[in-house]
């Protein structure tokens, strides 16, 4: 049977994203729709000067490495678009410029909730057009609501989760980056 896995950020971290730029309320990171061209995008980091920092940061714009993208790409992962990201720690001066703002494309209603464990924290819409936003503390996909072809999604019940084929975990597995990818996968159930 097929695995999939919540993809997170390290969640051990000490450093992180501390400011995200400006960007059009119509161009969402986590709405699973293609984004059109963007400004140029910088982000403030409060990394230490020659800090090892991970491949995957970020909440509401996730960025990625460009070796990330390269391993998404090993494991057949198409449906993402990237755009070039500086990262700059004003206080130290220090910049990098091999990372990129990440949207996947692509989300399902796919949680099995008779299976997962999670808080309500904004109800459907009446007109059930506006999903339940849900928080998990354990996710349980459903089956037959998951297509074979999938290889990477957003959740609809909560679009912040980021859900991968074991593929690309065996991928990232493969080729082990000196200190890490900085990213923590977990095993989600299907049922």
């Amino acid at each position: 049977m097929t695995n999939f896995y919540l993809m997170e950020t390290d969640n051990y971290l000490d450093y992180g994203v501390v400011a995200n730029p400006e960007i059009d309320d119509d161009s969402t990171f986590l709405g699973g729709h293609l984004i059109d061209e963007l400004p140029p995008l910088i982000f403030e980091v409060n990394f230490p000067k020659d800090e090892k920092l991970p491949h995957y940061l970020g909440d509401e714009v996730p960025l990625v490495s460009s070796t990330l993208i390269q391993a998404f790409k090993l494991a057949g992962i198409d449906n993402f678009q990237v755009f070039p990201a500086q990262l700059v720690n004003p206080e130290t001066g220090q910049s990098w410029d091999n990372f990129f703002a990440f949207n996947v494309l692509g989300l399902i209603k796919a949680a099995n909730l008779d299976h997962s464990d999670f808080d309500e924290l904004m109800e459907a819409g009446d007109d059930d057009e506006v999903p339940a936003l849900l928080a998990f503390r354990e996710i349980a996909l459903d089956k037959d609501k998951v297509p074979s072809t999938a290889l990477m999604f957003r959740m609809v019940e909560n679009p912040g989760n980021l859900i991968v084929h074991e593929h690309l975990v065996d991928i990232l597995t493969e080729h082990k980056q000196k200190g890490g990818w900085g990213i923590d996968v977990i095993e989600v159930d299907l049922v």
